[in-house]
């Protein structure tokens, strides 16, 4: 691969792309050698862009060698600004079910997927509160009866402390 990829990539229209809600890459094949490493670097800028600004993608799926702990580190920081991913996987691998990875690779792997916790936890939460027959919020002078159970007191600092690592819930 070369820089064509990056350039596919920075002039797609992923970054405002709300329809698609699952992708999955593959792309890197190759020895690891420091002119991939550039690529791959560049490959998780861009990847870092869209992720920041696209509010309909639920799962990005990067097979094979696609991304290096330099790359994952990129995305691990970008996901602070993403409110809608549900699914990161760096690591996935169709192919080789027996590879076996880095500490370090499983230790970025396991951020990105705590990162992603509070969006899978916002999810539940605005799922179970709106009410699929409104597009808005109920008001709250309606006289009528939610059918939804109230979310548990006990959980409020679960909760709390998992949306408070997301400003951006915040103001949603």
């Amino acid at each position: 691969c070369d820089n064509v990829m990056d350039a596919r990539i920075a002039k797609s229209n992923l970054a405002t792309n709300t329809s698609l809600k699952y992708l999955c890459l593959t792309s890197f094949t190759g020895s690891s050698t420091e002119e991939h490493a550039k690529k791959i670097t560049g490959y998780a800028m861009e990847l870092s862009k869209i992720i920041k600004t696209n509010h309909g993608l639920e799962a990005l799926i990067l097979c094979g060698n696609t991304m290096d702990n330099e790359g994952r580190a990129i995305l691990l920081r970008t996901l602070r600004d993403n409110n809608t991913l549900l699914r990161l996987d760096t690591l996935f691998d169709p192919e080789w079910y027996d590879v076996v990875y880095e500490e370090e690779e499983l230790r970025l792997q396991g951020e990105i997927d705590a990162a992603l916790a509070s969006n899978r936890v916002w999810k539940r939460y605005a799922t179970n509160y709106y009410d699929s027959k409104s597009p808005s919020p109920p008001s709250p002078s309606s006289s009528s009866q939610s059918s939804e159970t109230a979310i548990p007191i006990e959980m409020y600092p679960t909760i709390l402390g998992m949306l408070a690592d997301k400003p951006t819930h915040v103001f949603r």
